[in-house]
């Protein structure tokens, strides 16, 4: 059985898991639009900027953290410039 390693609240007050598997879902294990499943480190690094974007903008923010950890490490300014491009195409 898989487990909650990190649970956090969107701006909006909804609800960010992340399983031990790296799955990432809202409350009742719904998935986010777009991204089931990131890299376990990804997805709690992805939890910890949650609290800053409404439940609309997380998608886009996954997104970001996907594409920014193909290429190189990065850091959290560059996550949040990314993940606020993609929100507003």
């Amino acid at each position: 059985m898989n487990t909650v390693i990190a649970h956090r609240k969107t701006a909006d007050n909804k609800s960010f898991l992340v399983w031990e598997d790296g799955e990432v879902t809202q409350a009742l294990g719904y998935f986010w639009p777009g991204i089931r499943k990131l890299p376990v480190g990804l997805a709690l690094i992805v939890a910890d900027e949650v609290c800053l974007y409404d439940a609309a903008e997380v998608p886009a923010l996954l997104k970001a953290a996907r594409k920014l950890n193909k290429t190189a490490p990065f850091t959290p300014g560059e996550l949040r410039a990314l993940a606020h491009e993609l929100a507003s195409k």
